[in-house]
C-alpha cells in the first residue's frame, strides 16, 4: 500500500529529532548552570523556581517532541499506523499552544506550527490512503 505523506512525515520527523535533540542539549546546559547559580543565589535568599520549573517544562516538551519525530520517521511508511501519526502530530501543536500561553506570545512563536501542520497533512493523507 503507498503511502502518500511518506515525505511529508519523513522530512518533518527528522526535523523533529533534530530541533528536539538541540533543545534537550541546550536545556542540560542551561540547567546545569542554573543548579550553580541556584546554589550561589541561595546565599542570598533568592529562589529560582520558576526558572526550574520553566526548565523542566521544557525537557518534557523537548522529549514529546524527540518522541513524536521518532514515531513521524518510523511510521512514515506504514499508513496502517496514520492515527498514532495523527495524534501526536495533533499532540504537537497543543504543546505548541500550551508554549504560547506559558511564555508569551509572539509572531516568531507562530513558526513553531509549521513542523506539527506539515505532519498533521502526512497523517491525513496517510489515513486517506487506509480508507481509499
Amino acid at each position: 500500500m503507498k503511502a502518500p505523506g511518506k515525505g511529508f512525515l519523513q522530512v518533518c520527523g527528522i526535523l523533529f529529532v533534530i530541533f528536539s535533540g538541540i533543545s534537550l542539549i541546550m536545556l542540560a546546559v542551561s540547567g546545569s548552570v542554573l543548579g550553580a547559580l541556584a546554589g550561589m543565589a541561595s546565599d542570598y535568599g533568592v529562589s529560582t523556581s520558576e526558572s526550574t520549573t520553566a526548565l523542566i517544562v521544557g525537557v518534557i516538551f523537548g522529549v514529546i517532541n524527540l518522541v513524536a519525530g521518532i514515531i513521524f520517521i518510523v511510521n512514515c511508511n506504514k499508513p496502517e499506523r496514520a492515527t498514532l501519526c495523527l495524534v501526536f502530530a495533533i499532540l504537537t501543536i497543543l504543546l505548541q499552544i500550551v508554549s504560547i500561553i506559558m511564555f508569551g506570545f509572539a509572531w516568531t512563536s507562530l513558526i513553531g506550527f509549521v513542523l506539527p501542520i506539515l505532519c498533521l497533512i502526512g497523517a491525513i493523507k496517510n489515513k486517506g490512503a487506509v480508507v481509499a
